[in-house]
This record gives C-alpha cells, structure tokens and sequence, in this order.
C-alpha cells in the first residue's frame, strides 16, 4: 500500500513539474505573442499617427508633414444608423455614395473617414455624431496646407512587385523624396485609439481610449533646405498656373522653395487619383531656356574683354552666313543698340551676332563655367544623365540658336535659378542643395548633406555689370512688370519659340539674397506671364524679412 501511494505521490509530483515548466514556457518564451493576440482580440484600434513613420522638415525644423489635424474616424461594428452616411454628406465634402462606399469597403476595422476637418465641420461634430464615429486629433501626413507636394512626393500600399523584391512595409515612399528616402523613414511607432470589444467581436460604447505608443522609434526625419514660408509665398504667388517657381539661396545654392504647378492632393496620389502630367516636378524637367541664355554670352564676352559692337544697329532681323534670317521680337527694330541696351531689350540679332563673334565652343565653355552642363541637387537622386548643352559649334545656324537659348540649349529651372546665383553673388558657382541633413527622433544627426564651395566662374567686375545690366531690364527693358515699389530687382525675360516662358533675377539688386526663376508653361510672354508672378513673390519675401 505504502509503496504504491509513493508512486503515485512521485507520478503526481512530475505531473506538476511537466505543467510548471510548460506554464513557464508559455509565459516567458510564447508570452509577448500571446498576450499580443489577446490584446488584438480585446480591443479595436487606430494609429494616431495615419503613417507611423519619420517626416520632413523645414530648415527652420518645421513640420512639412505630419501635422495634428481633426479627423473623422470610423469604428464600423459601432455604426447601426442608417441616416448617418445621409447625415455626414451634409457637413463632410463627400456624397451619401461615397460615404457609404468606404463603410462597405473596410469591412469592421476602422478608419479615417475624413482628414483636415475644417473649423466648421469640427464644431457641426462636436454638436451631433452618429454612433461609430468620433472627431480625433490624429497627425495627418498630409495636410490640407501641405507644401512642396512635388518634392516629397507621396506614400502608398506595397504592390505585388515590391512585395516580391523583399519589401516589408505596408506602407511606403511611391514617388519623390518619400521614396528616395525610404529606409530612413521606416520605422515608426504610433498611439493608438482604441475601444474595447465585446464577446461579439462588436466595440462597446463610451469605451474610447488611448494605447501609449512603444517606447522604441527608430524612424529618421529628414531636414530640408526648403523655409516653409517662402514655399507658401511661391505657391500662392503661382496659383493657377502651370509650370514651376525655384527660390535660391545665391550664396550656397541652398532651395528655399520649389514649385510645380499644377499642385495635386497627396492623398489622392495614394490611390491613382491624379492623371495627366500632374506628378512630374516641372521644376527639374528641361525646357528651352530661351532668351535668359543670353546671359551666359554677355558674361563670356565681358569676361573675356572680346570687344562688343557698341553702336550695333538692329533693323528687325539679322541675316546669318548661310542666308538664314534670325528675326526680333520687335519687328521694326530695336535701333543702334550697345550689350547693355541689347541684354535689357533681349534683342535677338545682337546676340546672334555676338554669338558668331565668340564661337560655339566658348558659349560651351561659360555654360559649363556656370554648372549648366549637368543638372545636380544636393540631396535628390536625379534622372540619368541629359545633355543640356547638345548643339554643334561648328555649325553657323546651331550657334545661332544656341545664341539665344533655342535650338540645342534645355535647362530646368531650378539651373536658370543656378545660373541667376552666380551672376547675384559676384561670380562663384553654386551646387544647389535642397536637403541638409536626416536626423533621429532625438534630433542627433544620422547624415548631413554639405554645401559645395564654389569655384569663381566669372570675374567679379564681370559679375557686377551684368548686374547693373539686369536691373536696367527691370527699370526700362522688357522687364518692367518685375519692378515693385518695396524691394530692388534685377532679371531677365525669355519668351521661347517651342515652350514656355521665363521671367530669371534677383532681389535686392544691389545686395542680392534670392535667385527667383519662374517658368510659365503655357504663358505667352515673358514679361507678362512671368515678371507678375515674380514681382509678387519677391515683395512678399522683402516684407517677410523687413528689407
């Protein structure tokens, strides 16, 4: 008897260390999952953040993405009102449809409904709600004040093809920065709302509460040359229009703003929602530069001290070696005229004349003195190489196209921006920069992006003719739309014969700080369609800084 009770008293005793050691498995191997799915059959939630990862910033370490805004969320099981889709189309801009659409497409998980809740659609909220739905301050990607769409680009789920090269993420950079800074940006930890759920799977009512985000984000933010404010003043200044706007830093090549216009909803990108061209950034794109070129020209003659026809007389047109006819915009002539004069009055025959007089392979030379061979952006991974320069320079009609910025010469804005600086600060070349360093969620640097010193591209005496050479376009050339009774200025206008025009300067003439280049797709004149726009963005940048 005594024997087999020690038996079962020793099975009894294995029994319970078997089960010890599979609790102690349970809890401290398989524990985290397990309590993990408990917590996500328990509970219904949303990320705070509509994208859990790093964000952009201005170069004043303001946000250019991920705002608090109110959004209207969506906790599905909750909603049992069949008026509510009826009942929010009259304060939200969606329609019954599409209200009722959404509700049926994401099934019981919930969502955000609407984001960038306006002041009045807030407070019509705050009056009555329907069940299941709840105005939250959520850290929206994209506000409705958002910047610089076309620069940072935008975020959407992983495709099948990404998926299969290894991505992980759901959501990721579709295009832009967004995407050229994608493993920096990953990473990111979001609180949560959350609402408690009933044996039914169904959220209780008035059970609303927050989930403290993880303690570890290894997500980066990515500083930018851009200022927040000067990008808002190009903007608005080129509402409207399309083409694209790019303020300079003359000193550094610095981007303080670039534009494409234009604009679209990054939000709507997400899901295909744009067509057309409205994607591409117009400010990196290649276009004839037309007569903005010419500069490049009077700098290589002024530099070089080639002696200049001071009493050349333009008579409407001037007729080339090979016969061909290089007219004037003015078809009666601009009469006698010296290299000022002719700069300030964008005088076609002047310049192909002094064009001929220094060769093809000398306006190469100064393009490239400049840094117009080869497009380049501190910071943006550019398209393959372009020749912008790609003309003959032994062919007599080539030159002359070149001479005045057609035929064989492209160049994006942001190089006309480039090519505006060199002249503004005194003749130094400049690499333009537009992002300057990433940095983690305590602000320490993880990478920075240097300025390039320049090298001298032209004399400063050169450098300081040219400018009081632009400032006469301004004052009495074609350039008079570009004057404003608050701040200096100098530039020049370019009227393309393929695409586009151009009004190029800078502000203050005598004392630059911006490079202003604006380019007007389907403009008609240059100094019309793009020294207003100019105009405006430069006195709005003098009054910002109290010049």
């Amino acid at each position: 008897m005594f024997k087999r009770l020690s038996v079962m008293f020793i099975c009894i005793c294995f029994a319970f260390i078997l089960l010890g050691a599979r609790l102690g498995w349970l809890q401290l191997v398989r524990g985290e999952a397990y309590a993990a799915r408990a917590e996500s059959q328990s509970v219904s939630a949303i990320n705070l953040k509509e994208y859990a990862r790093g964000n952009f910033w201005d170069c004043n370490s303001r946000k250019l993405t991920g705002r608090k805004m109110p959004a209207l969320v969506v906790f599905p099981t909750m909603v049992k009102d069949e008026d509510a889709a009826n009942y929010l189309s009259n304060i939200l801009n969606l329609t019954e449809a599409e209200i009722a659409s959404k509700l049926a497409k994401c099934g019981s998980k919930p969502f955000i409904l609407a984001r960038n809740l306006t002041n009045e659609q807030t407070e019509a909220l705050a009056i009555s709600t329907p069940d299941g739905f709840f105005v939250i301050p959520m850290e929206i990607r994209y506000s409705s004040t958002a910047r610089a769409s076309h620069l940072i680009g935008f975020v959407g789920e992983s495709g099948p093809e990404e998926i299969a090269s290894g991505v992980t993420s759901k959501i990721i950079g579709k295009s832009g920065l967004e995407k050229q800074y994608e493993n920096y940006l990953q990473g990111g930890t979001s609180a949560k709302a959350a609402m408690v759920l009933n044996e039914s799977g169904e959220e209780l009512l008035e059970s609303l509460m927050l989930i403290p985000a993880p303690e570890q984000d290894t997500s980066c933010n990515v500083v930018l040359t851009i200022n927040r404010d000067y990008q808002e003043i190009a903007e608005q200044a080129f509402a409207g229009k399309s083409g694209a706007v790019v303020i300079m830093d003359v000193q550094n090549g610095d981007v303080l703003a670039m534009v494409s216009a234009p604009e679209y909803d990054q939000n709507l990108g997400q899901v295909g929602g744009i067509s057309g061209d409205s994607y591409i950034n117009k400010a990196l794109v290649y276009y004839p530069p037309a007569s903005v070129f010419k500069i490049i020209l009077a700098a290589a003659a002024l530099d070089l001290q080639i002696k200049t026809d001071d009493d050349f007389m333009c008579n409407g047109g001037y007729e080339l070696s090979n016969g061909h006819i290089v007219s004037c915009w003015k078809e009666e002539g601009h009469g006698k005229e010296d290299i000022g004069l002719a700069l300030a009055n964008s005088c076609n025959p002047y310049f192909t004349d002094l064009g001929q007089k220094l060769g093809g392979e000398t306006i190469i030379a100064y393009a490239n003195k400049f840094g117009l061979r080869e497009q380049k952006l501190i910071g943006y991974s550019l398209p393959a190489y372009y020749k912008t320069i790609n003309f003959n320079p032994g062919v007599v009609g080539d030159v002359a196209n070149a001479s005045i910025g057609e035929k064989g010469i492209r160049l994006s804005p942001l190089m006309v921006a480039q090519m505006f600086s060199v002249v503004a600060n005194g003749g130094i070349s400049v690499t333009p920069r537009v992002v300057k360093a990433i940095v983690d969620q305590n602000g320490s640097t993880i990478k920075s992006f240097a300025s390039v010193k320049g090298s001298r591209a032209i004399n400063d005496k050169t450098a300081a003719e040219l400018k009081s050479m632009l400032t006469l376009a301004v004052t009495g050339g074609t350039g008079t739309n570009a004057a404003n009774n608050v701040v200096s200025t100098a530039g020049k206008t370019g009227t393309s014969q393929e695409q586009g025009v151009w009004f190029a300067g800078f502000a203050p003439a005598e004392d630059p700080r911006w490079a202003v280049t604006v380019y007007v797709q389907n403009g008609s004149s240059g100094g019309r369609d793009g020294a207003v726009p100019f105009r405006e963005i430069v006195s709005r940048l003098a009054i910002l800084e109290g010049i």
